[in-house]
């Protein structure tokens, strides 16, 4: 059986920054841009793990804030509720 890191094409490292994400949410009839806060956890060259409130949904594109002065784009690529809220994986786009 393969464990996650066997997937994965960069090698994730411990990464303890906050980050300030922004996201536009389509709603019944209308695009609402959402800002929200997080903790990352790990990151690497292809992707970053982190923990937030703000409930996201794979497919979610992100403009990510982070570390002294870095900012990204994201997908979601996955999120699994926790007891704190959410624990999410995201594809960086640099």
């Amino acid at each position: 059986m393969l464990n996650n890191n066997s997937k994965r094409k960069h090698q994730r490292i411990a990464y303890d920054e906050a980050l300030n994400f922004s996201l536009a949410v389509v709603k019944f009839k209308s695009i609402e841009k959402v800002h929200s806060t997080g903790k990352a956890i790990d990151i690497s060259d292809g992707g970053i793990g982190f923990y937030t409130d703000y409930p996201l949904e794979p497919g979610h594109i992100l403009r990510i804030e982070h570390g002294p002065a870095l900012s990204d784009t994201a997908m979601v690529k996955w999120v699994i509720k926790s007891e704190n809220g959410f624990r999410a994986g995201a594809v960086l786009y640099r």
